[in-house]
Formats: structure tokens, C-alpha cells, sequence
């Protein structure tokens, strides 16, 4: 399947995947997109994140783009996020925002579809390319 924006950003819908997800932040950058489930994924961001992918190397192994519910998935985001975040989930409308996480903690947060915000802090926390064999 080619790549492209649209199958870029995979959907966590269970605890399990959630879960799964977490593990893999010890090695690599996760940039979850919490949104509404009346609204969805956000959509307006999908060429950035393809841009983000398709410029760093070897970014299958470093980063995931990932989408999840923010009512099925309120106590795993509280659980992750720093105590003096501005994010109130019980409050929070229509306006996706995006936790960057590396070794299962929030090291930024983008409210808003801010793609000059997202591309700093994707180039400030995706962790270096895995040194590997040098081809002679």
C-alpha cells in the first residue's frame, strides 16, 4: 500500500492498542491527536504529518502519527498529562490538540491545528537516527 496522508495515522481504539502504543515511546516519538468522537481525526494536519514523515530518516522506527477518542481514552490522557497542562479534557469542545510523548510522558502539547508548532516540536523530540551497519 503507498503511503499517504490518509493511512498515516493510525486509530487507537482499545485499551490494549493504547497500551501497545506507550511501550513503543520508550524508542520512538508518538504524536497523538486527541479529538472528539463527534468530530473525528483531524483532518487539516494529515499533509504536515505525511511532510513530518517523509523528510526524516528512517521514520518507521522513530515516529507515529497516532488518533484517539478523547471520551473513550479520558483516564489514559489525564494519566499522561503534566499536572500544570492547560488541557482540561472536561471542558474541552470541538478543537483537537496534539500530545507529542516519548518514554510514556507528554513532553509538548499543540492545541489547535498549528502546523508550524507541530513541526518544531516533532524536530525538537524525535530521537536520533539508530546508528546501523555501515554498507562498504
Amino acid at each position: 500500500m503507498a503511503l499517504n496522508s490518509k493511512n498515516l495515522v493510525k486509530v487507537i481504539e482499545t485499551e490494549e492498542a493504547w497500551d501497545e502504543w506507550m511501550a513503543k515511546s520508550e524508542d520512538m516519538l508518538l504524536v497523538l491527536d486527541c479529538h472528539q468522537d463527534w468530530c473525528g481525526q483531524c483532518e487539516t494536519l494529515q499533509p504536515t504529518f505525511l511532510r513530518i514523515f517523509m523528510d526524516n530518516d528512517e521514520p518507521e522506527s522513530r515516529l507515529a502519527f497516532l488518533s484517539a477518542n478523547i471520551k473513550v481514552f479520558t483516564d489514559k490522557i489525564k494519566a499522561i498529562l503534566p499536572e500544570d497542562s492547560q488541557i482540561s479534557l472536561d471542558e474541552h469542545g470541538c478543537m483537537p490538540f496534539f500530545l507529542l510523548i516519548r518514554s510514556n510522558a507528554v513532553v509538548a502539547n499543540v492545541i489547535g491545528a498549528n502546523s508550524p508548532s507541530i513541526l518544531m516540536n516533532v524536530q525538537g523530540n524525535i530521537p536520533a537516527k539508530p546508528e546501523g551497519d555501515v554498507e562498504a
